[in-house]
C-alpha cells in the first residue's frame, strides 16, 4: 500500500534522535502506537496524521515506515491493540451467582471504565462502526480472538434469553447498542484527574442503567 502521507522535503533539517530514557524499555513500535493512541484520543481518527506522530516522537516520517507501511497500517495496529485489551477487560468478568443480568451489568461497568481510561478506543470503536461495508485493511488481525470471545458471550446471552432472565433480543443487536451507547457517553466525560472518580462513576452508572433497561425482561412479552 502506498503511504497516505507525503515524504518530507529532503532539504528539511534532520531532527536528532530523541533521548533514550533508561527507565523506558518500550520498543520503537510500542512508542509509535502510544503516540498514535494519544493523538487519536485528542483529534479523532479523521484528524490523525503520521506527521504529528513524527513530531511528537522527534523523528522523521520515513522512520515510521520501518514499523508501519502507512497511516492505515498504523491505525490497524492501534485497533488491534485496543480491541485485544478491551476483550481482555470484558473477559475478566465472570458469571456471578446473581445471574445473567448481573453479569452484563458488571461487564458494562468494566467496559465503561476501559473506554474512560482509553478514549482512543471509544473514538475508534465509533469509527469502525461507521465503516460497515467498507474494506478496512488490517482490522482482521484480531479476527480469531474476537470471534472466540463473541462466540462465548453469545452462548451466555442466549442461555439467559432461553431461561427468561434476559429480554428476547438478538445478541448482535444488544452488542451494537452497548458499544455505540457507552462509547458515545464516554466521549462526553472528559478525562480530568481531579474529577476522575466522579466522572467515571457517572459513566459506569449510565452504562449499567443502559444495560438494565435494554435487557430486563418485559412482563408484557411473557
Amino acid at each position: 500500500m502506498v503511504p497516505t502521507e507525503s515524504m518530507p522535503n529532503v532539504t528539511q533539517k534532520r531532527r536528532g534522535r530523541p533521548r533514550r530514557d533508561p527507565q523506558d524499555d518500550r520498543t520503537p513500535r510500542d512508542k509509535i502506537l502510544k503516540s498514535a493512541e494519544e493523538l487519536v484520543a485528542k483529534r479523532g481518527v479523521h484528524g490523525f496524521r503520521l506527521r504529528d506522530v513524527a513530531v511528537q516522537l522527534g523523528v522523521q516520517i520515513p522512520s515510521l515506515y520501518n514499523h508501519f507501511k502507512s497511516r492505515d497500517d498504523l491505525l490497524a495496529g492501534l485497533a488491534a491493540l485496543l480491541s485485544k485489551e478491551g476483550i481482555e477487560a470484558a473477559a475478566a468478568v465472570r458469571v456471578p451467582k446473581e445471574g445473567y443480568l448481573e453479569t452484563y451489568r458488571r461487564a458494562a461497568r468494566a467496559y465503561a471504565a476501559y473506554l474512560y481510561e482509553r478514549p482512543a478506543a471509544a473514538r475508534m470503536s465509533l469509527w469502525q462502526s461507521s465503516q460497515e461495508g467498507v474494506e478496512v485493511g488490517g482490522w482482521e488481525r484480531n479476527a480469531k480472538l474476537e470471534s472466540d470471545f463473541h462466540s462465548r458471550a453469545r452462548d451466555v446471552f442466549e442461555r439467559g434469553v432461553r431461561d427468561g432472565a434476559l429480554r428476547a433480543i438478538r445478541f448482535d443487536q444488544y452488542h451494537a447498542q452497548l458499544l455505540s451507547g457507552v462509547a458515545n457517553q464516554s466521549l462526553f466525560r472528559p478525562y480530568d484527574r481531579k474529577l476522575k472518580r466522579v466522572a467515571l462513576k457517572i459513566l459506569q452508572d449510565e452504562a449499567e442503567d443502559f444495560v438494565v433497561r435494554l435487557l430486563t425482561p418485559d412482563p408484557e412479552d411473557e
